[in-house]
């Protein structure tokens, strides 16, 4: 054998060991905690493609099914429906009973049925097309936003953000999701049910781009992933703080956005729009910050009647105690509080006496 052909036979080997290092590395970092976001590609296709039937039944919005919109059964208030409240879990309130859920608590002290069309899971972009194919006119249409809705407008599936026990993404049922081009919302639609285009729609949205796929070359991407973790963890680094805030920014005006679009589409259809911000229950009646910085950016537009029910929550946390609940929503007072501002908001908009 030429000496050339055994250096080169010889440096391949080296390579290809090598490259199975780093394969092992990464290997360890995800059975360790995962601190350099790596994530196993054929393990994430082969989830994938379990999901498959249910990606075939779900709906536009991803779920529920085509043409179903959730209400939760309360006490009937009324003889007539006055309005809706629309939103994800902290608008369902799925750990209290019915009648102690904020919608309901409304409902009461209007005399007429605040309907419950809270989704568990949906983000803003799912509520506003869910919005779109059911509302009605003539009514009070309360949004419940908390801040997980607004990352969650900027992704295809929850995978990135709801991981594994091993701190690996796990693939979800796939949504719709909005993109800004020339400040004009276009809508992605969900992908279609097929693992490589799934694949695709949820590696290529915002939740996935700190993440890195453990694949061939295993140097490359190790590689990658360690300079990534050195830049999130690097306090000065400049161009990783300003490429995270720019991230930021576009979350915002992706979310002012779409609450300027449902405020709009609310008009349209003769409802009055309110936006309830919905702070964290461990935060304990403050506002975070992308809710204050949300609130600030559409406090000026018309048709808008935003509420901040931070007095409300502190004083019912002054009386008593924890609001949260063990999975992480309101307790019963802490809806009684959230409750108590929407009317605030509605008498101080005009909306109710």
């Amino acid at each position: 054998m030429a000496p050339i052909v055994r250096r080169a036979l010889g440096l391949a080997l080296f390579a290809a060991i090598a490259d199975m290092m780093f394969f092992g590395f990464g290997l360890a970092s995800i059975a360790r905690g995962n601190p350099y976001l790596l994530y196993k590609p054929w393990r994430l296709d082969a989830e994938i493609a379990a999901m498959l039937p249910h990606e075939r039944e779900g709906s536009f919005t991803g779920w529920p099914r085509q043409g179903e919109l959730p209400t939760q059964p309360v006490p009937k208030v009324g003889a007539a429906t006055c309005g809706s409240a629309w939103g994800g879990s902290f608008t369902q309130s799925p750990d209290v009973a019915a009648a102690e859920t904020w919608p309901y608590l409304v409902s009461q002290a209007l005399g007429c049925q605040i309907d419950n069309h809270g989704i568990g899971g949906f983000s803003i972009d799912q509520t506003l097309l869910l919005y779109r194919e059911h509302s009605r006119s003539d009514s009070i249409v309360i949004l419940g936003l908390i801040e997980l809705m607004l990352v969650g407008a900027g992704a295809s599936s929850p995978a990135f953000f709801s991981l594994s026990d091993d701190h690996s993404p796990r693939a979800s049922l796939t949504k719709p999701r909005f993109v800004l081009e020339k400040d004009r919302l276009v809508l992605i639609p969900r992908p279609a049910a097929d693992v490589a285009a799934i694949r695709d729609a949820i590696t290529s949205d915002m939740p996935a781009a700190e993440w890195t796929p453990l694949a061939f070359p295993f140097s490359l991407h190790v590689a990658t992933a360690i300079y990534r973790k050195l830049a999130r963890t690097e306090q000065f680094n400049a161009a990783s703080l300003a490429s995270l805030r720019e991230d930021m920014a576009a979350l915002r005006r992706l979310g002012v956005s779409l609450i300027q679009t449902f405020a709009r589409e609310a008009a349209v259809r003769n409802n009055r729009f309110v936006l309830l911000l919905i702070p964290s229950p461990d935060i304990q009646g403050e506002l975070g910050r992308s809710l204050t910085m949300m609130m600030e950016a559409v406090g000026s537009q018309p048709g808008i009647c935003i509420v901040d029910p931070s007095p409300e929550l502190k004083d019912a946390y002054s009386r008593t105690g924890m609001l949260r609940t063990d999975s992480g929503h309101f307790s019963a007072a802490g809806n009684k509080a959230l409750a108590d501002a929407t009317l605030r908001g509605l008498k101080a908009c005009g909306i109710a006496t």
